[in-house]
């Protein structure tokens, strides 16, 4: 028997206090702090109070849209049972199974197999539900597939309807399954009941459950959010999921088309076993670094290419750094740590950073912006790991897509800080 962790917030009503007590001229002038025109503002003066610690911590806990996203990545080969509040002025939904789709890509390599359930799909539910490398959405909008939940009294009332859908019987079978995710999306006045139903009846079999909830965020704070996560592209939705999900369409679309660059391509160095996001930000990293020493156009970052100022796949001790850039004696490592199981340990510490011991080398390592938002805790420790023990320095950055630029973990907190208060 397993003991399930049963992760609680309870934030309905704090939801609902945040939204009534912001009145109109606060929220007014939270609005005009939070408008941004062009390129953003990326001033470090709000940085002065706060060491590294405090930022990376503060990346992890204040910026995702979700509370208690952390507890997702703790069981890398156990089954995760996730409730989400059904927000009656927003959607999350796409956006939670974009990260739990990130998440798995990360943990155990590969897409997930997707199956989300709307109406009409009341016999997945009942003969095919599983998390066992799944991401499997029960998408209620109309109560078509768990009970209707206007009509349920009393918890009594709850627990028969959902033995009449077969769930709890889905449910128990998770005992016996890999990782994947179950994502519940439930209304608010019934979450409560609805977790503790699952606790009491199927809690011994679930390995994990987690409840999620929204943060109260302004609607500029959430495009650039969307924006941030999915390398500094521009964004556009009438509400999150679309914002995130357009983001990552409009990310994607970047990468495919610097890798349509033939001369690029031709010049930069490939490691024959890494994919296609990780060549193609290499080619977004090189011109970002030619752009840092005076690159005008194609034509300058290909001759630093040649002249051997920007060098790729340089090989070093046992192994090879991505990015050399001579002058600086700088080292670029580029992680989108897919198919690792554990990012921070098994790829970033025992493989990237391992290379260099001896070296006091200075070590600049790039990932999505969402990976940093998810990891940011563990990236901190690393960090300092490596600098008390190895004098190695290493600096964490994500990629600026749009501008083909590199951004500083202190730069992306200035950035989102200055919006906190509508975060």
């Amino acid at each position: 028997q397993f003991k399930p962790i049963i992760s609680k917030v309870t934030v309905v009503d704090d939801v609902a206090k945040i939204d009534t007590t912001i009145d109109k001229e606060s929220e007014k002038s939270l609005e005009s702090k939070a408008m941004v025109s062009g390129s953003i503002n990326t001033s470090d003066n709000d940085n002065d109070n706060y060491n590294d610690r405090e930022i990376f911590e503060w990346l992890e806990s204040e910026v995702l849209p979700f509370k208690n996203l952390g507890a997702i990545r703790t069981s890398p080969n156990r089954p995760i049972c996730l409730i989400l509040l059904k927000d009656p002025d927003e959607s999350y939904i796409h956006t939670l199974s974009l990260i739990c789709r990130e998440l798995y890509r990360i943990v155990k390599g590969g897409k997930p197999e997707p199956r989300w359930l709307s109406a009409g799909s009341k016999e997945e539910i009942e003969e095919h539900m599983k998390a066992d490398n799944r991401i499997f959405i029960i998408d209620d909008t109309k109560y078509k597939l768990l009970p209707d939940f206007n009509t349920i009294k009393n918890t009594s009332d709850l627990l028969d309807r959902v033995k009449e859908s077969k769930l709890l019987d889905r449910l128990h079978e998770l005992f016996s399954q890999d990782y994947g995710f179950i994502i519940s999306h439930i209304p608010s006045e019934w979450v409560d009941m609805f977790a503790e139903l699952l606790k009491r009846e199927a809690g011994y079999f679930i390995p994990t459950i987690i409840m999620l909830a929204r943060k109260y965020m302004l609607d500029e704070v959430k495009r650039i959010l969307a924006s941030i996560c999915w390398g500094f592209v521009e964004v556009n939705g009438n509400n999150f999921d679309e914002l995130f999900g357009n983001a990552e369409k409009s990310y994607y679309n970047a990468l495919e088309e610097v890798n349509m660059d033939v001369e690029l391509k031709h010049n930069v160095n490939q490691d024959e076993n890494a994919g296609f996001e990780h060549e193609s930000l290499k080619l977004i990293i090189v011109k970002a670094l030619a752009i840092e020493h005076g690159a005008k156009d194609k034509r300058d970052v290909i001759r630093l290419l040649k002249d051997g100022i920007i060098e790729t796949e340089y090989n070093i001790n046992d192994g090879r750094a991505d990015i050399y850039v001579k002058q600086k004696n700088r080292f670029i490592e580029i992680e989108t740590l897919y198919g690792t199981e554990d990012p921070i340990t098994k790829k970033i510490d025992k493989v990237t950073l391992n290379k260099y011991k001896g070296m006091n080398a200075n070590v600049d390592i790039i990932l999505l912006g969402l990976h940093i938002l998810l990891y940011a805790r563990d990236l901190y420790k690393l960090k300092r790991l490596y600098k008390d023990e190895y004098n190695i320095t290493v600096d964490f950055y994500t990629i600026d897509v749009k501008e083909c630029r590199l951004v500083s973990i202190k730069e992306l907190y200035s950035i989102l800080k200055r919006y906190h208060s509508g975060i």
